[in-house]
């Protein structure tokens, strides 16, 4: 029995000495900020190593002494009652608060040269690009303001913000609700975006192309794990092929089912929440996302679902069941009930013309 005891103590030791080691056996993870891609988190990565090494000196000198001490003055004796009680040793005292004290201050000083990194864009980066950056429970709106679309207005996407290859991206921070908080973890750390409040920051891109994962790092509600987006770096053609496209109004429906489909986002609220560039009749909603080039996008549904028409016809029949919370799920489910038999058919033709528009 006691070998048996002793064996499962091994073994569980051993598997949480394993765990740390298995836990880094991928190359690449989507979200990780230990392969940085940019200036800005190979500056704050630069920042994280040296402090992480110190820590892990600190943590298996204070153990060793800590194991030390625990054998070396342990009672040797069955003798009971009050330990021998000592005065202490200053100079011991004295070092071990002078060490910590100046290891801080090592830290200090490298933060301030990291902070000062960070808040100046390299002289080697390319050409400036704007982006205003707006929260919503539970998606991301990206906004252009230097660019307009072909019926004049700023240029407005959803979920995948597209920025050129080595461009220093400025972008300012605002949410319309709560606090939520912008990570790309690969390119940059966080920032709040605070209700009343503009922030300001910026990143360098990489120079070359790559989608890179992005969450809202601060709890926003139940959706907050769902409030996903993607940074596509773009080569500089292709990124002049995205804005193109971007500017230009929405394509006119050709199909049957496609035409059907544009006249039920018309009649049936869904104009109330969503803007369609050029669409008519024409479109006005600010508090969903603009879907005049909804198609081209890599993700629906705040970066929860991948972008085709299985996944779209599972959100537009049952919004509640994919993101429990959204505001879209309660017109969605006014509008399926009153539908009746007809839902299949027109969430059918609804998919064709979201699906038109690239």
């Amino acid at each position: 029995m006691l070998l048996r005891r002793l064996s499962v103590n091994r073994l569980f030791l051993l598997a949480c000495g394993l765990l740390p080691a298995l836990s880094a056996c991928t190359a690449e993870m989507p979200q990780t900020t230990l392969t940085p891609k940019s200036y800005n988190a190979q500056a704050i990565f630069d920042l994280f190593e040296p402090i992480f090494w110190m820590a892990v000196a600190v943590f298996f000198i204070v153990e060793a002494m800590l194991i030390y001490s625990v054998f070396r003055f342990r009672t040797r004796d069955d003798a009971k009652g009050i330990p021998e009680q000592l005065h202490g040793n200053e100079k011991l005292e004295i070092t071990w608060t002078i060490i910590p004290a100046i290891i801080l201050g090592v830290i200090f000083f490298m933060t301030l040269n990291t902070l000062n990194i960070v808040h100046t864009p390299p002289a080697s980066a390319g050409s400036a690009l704007n982006v205003r950056i707006i929260g919503h429970q539970w998606w991301w709106e990206f906004q252009y303001p230097d660019v307009r679309t072909a019926d004049g207005k700023v240029l407005s996407t959803a979920n995948d913000l597209h920025v050129p290859a080595s461009a220093v991206v400025n972008y300012t921070l605002e949410t319309v609700d709560v606090i939520h908080s912008f990570w790309v973890p690969h390119l940059g750390g966080k920032m709040d975006l605070v209700p009343g409040k503009v922030n300001r920051f910026y990143f360098v891109a990489p120079a070359q192309g790559h989608d890179f994962f992005g969450q809202c790092a601060e709890f926003c509600g139940a959706q907050h794990a769902n409030m996903r987006f993607i940074t596509v770096v773009d080569g500089d053609s292709d990124y002049q092929a995205w804005l193109k496209n971007q500017q230009a109004v929405a394509a006119t429906p050709t199909s049957a089912d496609a035409r059907l489909g544009a006249d039920l986002f018309a009649r049936s609220g869904c104009v109330a929440c969503h803007n369609i560039n050029g669409a008519v009749p024409v479109t006005d909603g600010k508090i969903g996302p603009n879907l005049t080039h909804v198609a081209s996008r890599k993700t629906i549904a705040g970066g929860t679902l991948a972008n085709n028409k299985a996944n779209l016809s599972k959100w537009l029949h049952n919004p509640e069941a994919i993101k429990p919370g959204n505001a879209m799920a309660a017109t969605m489910k006014g509008i399926v009930a009153g539908w009746g038999a007809d839902a299949d058919k027109n969430i059918a033709a609804l998919v064709e013309y979201l699906s038109s528009l690239k």
